[in-house]
């Protein structure tokens, strides 16, 4: 029953999260509204950890089991991506590459902002 209360729990943030999606002029993910919202929650202690402790250990713990159904969609798809792979190759690198660099700049920033704080 512990588990159900948690889930009907994370539910209840799931359900406002669309709510707040679909009322926006511009689309917007409502898994990203979910998680700011839970974490908005978390952090003013509104939602205790424990109230959501068991739930989150139990989709950790079957997280591969989510990602199942995503890998075989994609398998669909395998003729076109394999037609993509030399574009879909240089997208991954520009921006794997992308994200070190703003990476290595915002660390650089911060070592700045602590240097110049000391």
């Amino acid at each position: 029953m512990k588990l159900l209360e948690q889930c009907a729990l994370l539910f209840a943030v799931c359900l406002g999260s669309i709510a707040i999606a679909e009322s926006l002029p511009f689309n917007f993910p409502v898994s990203i509204i979910s998680m700011a919202i839970l974490f908005i929650l978390l952090c003013t202690k509104i939602i205790k950890e424990h109230q959501i402790a068991d739930i989150g250990d139990y989709l950790l713990k079957n997280m591969a089991f989510l990602f199942i159904p995503a890998g075989v969609g994609i398998m669909e798809y395998f003729e076109l991506l394999k037609s993509q792979a030399l574009i879909l190759l240089l997208i991954c690198l520009f921006t794997t590459l992308l994200t070190f660099f703003a990476t290595v700049l915002t660390v650089q920033g911060v070592q700045k902002l602590i240097r110049r704080g000391n």
